[in-house]
């Protein structure tokens, strides 16, 4: 590394990965759930959930990696076809300045359903 540069040195624990993969489910099927009123009836051919997470995330998880999967898959439900891919990262807005930003080691969970 050049002299005079920067780093920043990550580390991570595997239950809290899973768990927060987890919140992150369980927030978008609150948000999902909030927005339709209720939580969704129509079958799994009816509706999707997309998980993106890092590459970052499945490399460090190693064998408990499916662990990850099934703690969303439990937290959005039944009522979605489940399809996920692993990223290098994504650009989205910080959530403390607002402003977009290169973010690594995130799980994106987003749902999606025709309106009735």
């Amino acid at each position: 590394m050049p002299e005079g540069w920067g780093a920043q040195l990550m580390r991570g624990n595997l239950d809290r990965l899973v768990e927060g993969a987890a919140r992150a489910g369980d927030l978008a099927q609150t948000t999902f759930s909030a927005s339709f009123g209720a939580p969704l009836e129509a079958g799994p051919d009816q509706a999707l959930a997309l998980l993106v997470r890092c590459i970052g995330r499945h490399l460090l998880l190693g064998q408990r990696a499916e662990e990850e999967l099934r703690a969303v898959g439990a937290a959005v439900g039944s009522g979605f076809t489940r399809v996920g891919f692993c990223s290098h990262g994504e650009v989205a807005p910080d959530c403390r300045s607002g402003l977009a930003m290169l973010q690594n080691q995130t799980t994106a969970v987003t749902l999606l359903a025709e309106g009735s």
